[in-house]
């Protein structure tokens, strides 16, 4: 342990990602490439297995890829009683934090990530996250605080959105709690402990 330095690489700009009234417009939304290691498929999955308890679901799916096609086809074949809204790009940070504030939660189902940086940003501003056990999603979503932890099943991801969408006190709670959890990531306080970082290592090394 004592051979390592950790610096962190996620940083974020509070004055951008940060929790400000709005209202909901969406149950879920997902942000990512459309390609198989983000698991758009399988979030897809999640909100069939969820409409088939609740109706009236409405979804917005954020960003392109090969599987775009394929997951509108999908899309179109869960029916009117759910809206599944694609856009391809958001090109400003404050557009894309607004987005997130009209949602009551964002589903992280990827397989592999080397952040996610999504998962912060939707914290940042207050919103409820369901993530699988990836990346730094495993320290930055505090299992049943902030949000929920799951395995790679539509169930289970399903279950989940259902206990936040049903539960108005459940959600008030955790986005009350998420920007708390990414606190250390703060972008000057990063970028300072950056340079401190390097400083020591130039000790060490000399």
């Amino acid at each position: 342990a004592e051979q390592l330095f950790l610096l962190y690489s996620l940083y974020l700009d509070f004055g951008v990602f940060r929790p400000e009234g709005t209202s909901i417009e969406y149950d879920a939304i997902f942000v990512g490439r459309l390609t198989a290691n983000k698991a758009p498929s399988l979030f897809l999955d999640a909100i069939a297995a969820a409409s088939r308890k609740r109706d009236g679901l409405r979804v917005l799916i954020i960003g392109a890829g090969p599987l775009k096609a394929r997951l509108r086809t999908r899309a179109a074949g869960l029916g009117s009683a759910t809206r599944v809204e694609f856009r391809d790009w958001v090109a400003a940070p404050g557009e894309l934090a607004d987005l997130y504030r009209r949602a009551r939660c964002l589903i992280c189902a990827s397989f592999s990530e080397g952040g996610p940086r999504v998962v912060a940003e939707a914290l940042a501003c207050g919103v409820p996250v369901i993530s699988t056990r990836v990346g730094l999603a495993r320290e930055l979503v505090q299992d049943g605080v902030t949000g929920f932890l799951v395995d790679w099943s539509a169930d289970d991801i399903a279950e989940r959105i259902e206990q936040i969408v049903s539960d108005p006190d459940l959600r008030a709670r955790m986005a009350l709690a998420a920007p708390l959890s990414v606190q250390r990531f703060e972008k000057s306080r990063v970028l300072r402990e950056y340079a401190m970082g390097y400083q020591e290592l130039v000790k060490i090394d000399s």
